[in-house]
């Protein structure tokens, strides 16, 4: 399972662009579970890999503190998707 966590906060002011980003991936990436969590939801990733919003993250680990172009965030997806598919039997 790929996962891309958006982290955000109120009142940011290029976070739109950043939940935009992480709705396209959603939209394109059935297969891939994209949460945008802002300050109330912190909880829900570790707190010490957070410094600075927006912080993209896939699979845990930081991908991008900013909002990467779609291209680049799309081009990070599949490749996590690739490196983390199951052959087939």
């Amino acid at each position: 399972m790929v996962t891309l966590d958006v982290y955000v906060e109120t009142g940011c002011l290029i976070c739109s662009l950043s939940e935009e980003l992480a709705r396209r991936v959603e939209a394109n990436y059935p297969q891939v579970v994209v949460r945008v969590m802002d300050g109330s939801s912190l909880a829900a990733v570790r707190v010490e890999s957070i410094v600075a919003a927006p912080t993209f993250l896939i699979n845990g680990h930081i991908f991008k503190l900013g909002n990467p172009s779609y291209d680049e965030l799309r081009e990070a997806v599949e490749r996590t998707i690739r490196d983390t598919s199951e052959p087939l039997v």
